[in-house]
């Protein structure tokens, strides 16, 4: 019997035996165990349909030590995952500090996942690029136009993959 990506049913109750038990949250814990917090899932997901038609809202969570935070977070990731979308997971910390939006968008644009890909969404993106093709010469072409409001970095980053 397998659970979740083929793996052995054995092999996930007890990765999420040992999550448990060392308190820290795992997708294989928060799979098998939910959140429990009915009321904050239709709260996001009913944010999530508000953002996919151009009106995003935001939550925040907080509690104790202890709490839940962690485990509530990775469910709803797995939530958004499940529903198409993106997610990122940023810990703020004096490497990514709230106050510096760059870095903040950077650890978010370098954790981005998306459902079924193995790897980063940015790192999936760049494989699926096409070079030669005319959409990605449009691309560069609006992104080194002064009016595309970039700032130059990203125009000259599309300029190294072509």
């Amino acid at each position: 019997m397998t659970a979740g990506r083929g793996k052995p049913m054995d092999i996930v109750a007890r990765r999420a035996i040992e999550a448990l038990r060392s308190g820290v949250p795992s997708r294989d814990a928060v799979a098998a165990l939910g959140s429990g917090q009915s009321a904050i899932e239709d709260r996001f997901e009913a944010m999530c349909a508000s953002a996919a038609d151009g009106d995003p809202e935001s939550m925040l969570i907080g509690g104790g030590f202890g709490s839940g935070k962690s485990h509530l977070l990775e469910h709803l990731s797995r939530l958004a995952l499940d529903a198409g979308w993106t997610v990122s997971r940023v810990v703020i910390s004096k490497e990514t500090p709230l106050h510096d939006p760059a870095k903040v968008f950077r650890a978010a644009a370098d954790s981005a996942l998306r459902a079924g890909q193995a790897r980063p969404a940015i790192i999936e993106a760049a494989a699926g690029l096409d070079l030669d093709a005319r959409p990605y010469a449009e691309l560069l072409r609006w992104a080194s136009s002064s009016g595309s409001g970039l700032n130059e970095r990203f125009p000259a980053t599309l300029t190294l993959f072509a």
